[in-house]
């Protein structure tokens, strides 16, 4: 695993009887109620520093969805991209799947081409020459024919969420043509703040796959919908207009 991302710091809270003797019934209510007051002073927190409420959250998630700009910058050797249009359908069919349930409409939008130079990522100088390309207020991805891992030499990835130097809140993702339909996915799942892989198999943020389309549990998903939330605020991200309704065809000529 390549160590580019920021570690998460978890506080441990441990419960604990002060009697040794007291009844099992008795040690679960005190747990139930000390689990209680936290989660309200946890909502009374994320009032104060001003977090989406997870109600709100999920009325927006079962409201009009965020339309959020997804721009593809596809590598050009000799006039011909390294990944068909069919590669980038399907990595976006497969992650609009996975953020579509969450109120996330991922539209996409065409960057400029990359020459060939950027066709082969193998430093961190060959990522970090792409924040060139990066605008605020979308999600860049670029698409290349190989990327190598920068910390394991001799080793392929598929996809990374990079933070370039010096300017790291410039991040952006790397898709590379060998990918399998979900790569997209999992970095935008590192790009809306879950920095962690998983262990569990199945799980998006895993490196091992099922039968089953992956999946987010549900403390992802919360990690997506406050990440997205203060990107918005903060202007990392803006939402598109929404989409007109389509209207009844114009009538037809005389």
């Amino acid at each position: 695993m390549e160590g580019t991302h920021d570690r998460w710091h978890h506080d441990i809270v441990v419960l604990r009887a002060d009697n040794p003797r007291s009844s099992e019934r008795c040690s679960a209510a005190r747990t139930r109620r000390a689990v209680t007051l936290w989660l309200a002073a946890s909502a009374i927190a994320a009032l104060c520093l001003g977090a989406e409420p997870l109600l709100a959250q999920a009325a927006r998630a079962s409201g009009p969805p965020w339309r959020i700009p997804l721009v593809f910058h596809v590598v050009q050797r000799e006039g011909v991209a390294v990944a068909p249009p069919s590669f980038i359908a399907e990595q976006l069919a497969a992650a609009r799947a996975i953020y579509g349930p969450l109120g996330i409409e991922l539209v996409e939008r065409e960057g400029a081409p990359l020459g060939a130079q950027h066709a082969e990522l193998i430093t961190r100088a060959d990522r970090d020459a792409l924040s060139a390309q990066v605008h605020k207020g979308e999600i860049h991805c670029f698409i290349v024919a190989k990327l190598m891992d920068v910390d394991e030499p001799g080793r392929e990835r598929r996809g990374v969420h990079w933070r370039p130097r010096p300017a790291p809140e410039r991040s952006f993702l790397i898709v590379s043509q060998i990918s399998k339909p979900y790569v997209l996915a999992h970095e935008l799942g590192h790009w809306f703040g879950n920095r962690e892989h998983s262990d569990v198999p199945g799980n998006l943020m895993s490196y091992t796959r099922t039968e089953q389309p992956p999946w987010l549990d549900a403390a992802q998903i919360q990690r997506v919908q406050r990440t997205l939330a203060e990107m918005l605020r903060s202007g990392k991200l803006v939402a598109l207009p929404s989409a007109p309704p389509a209207g009844p065809p114009p009538p037809a000529g005389r």
